[in-house]
């Protein structure tokens, strides 16, 4: 597919359920044509099993983004704590330095 600003982008439609859905690929010339076909063949497997490819990309899209924000929060926690040390008094500021 080729977006009116010039942007090409590998699409897959496909039917789930009797509704007709698309999945992108990636876009090129970042995802090649024969990454495509696998994406496209891995996508076909997917809806053989009974599964919803879009659906799994955007359940793998979730977990991902919830990965990262996790080890974020852990950053987060571990600045709190060390915060609070240096506030009590059992850690001192020259380790800083």
């Amino acid at each position: 597919m080729v977006t009116p600003a010039g942007g090409k982008n590998w699409r897959v439609k496909f039917r789930f359920e009797g509704k007709e859905q698309t999945l992108s690929l990636g876009a090129w010339p970042v995802v090649g044509l024969a990454e495509a076909r696998e994406k496209a063949l891995a996508a076909k497997k997917e809806l053989k099993a009974g599964l919803n490819p879009a659906a799994e990309k955007q359940a793998m899209k979730r977990i991902e983004k919830e990965e990262a924000l996790s080890g974020k929060l852990k950053i987060c926690l571990l600045c709190i704590v060390y915060i609070e040390r240096i506030l009590r008094g059992i850690v001192s500021l020259s380790l800083i330095s």
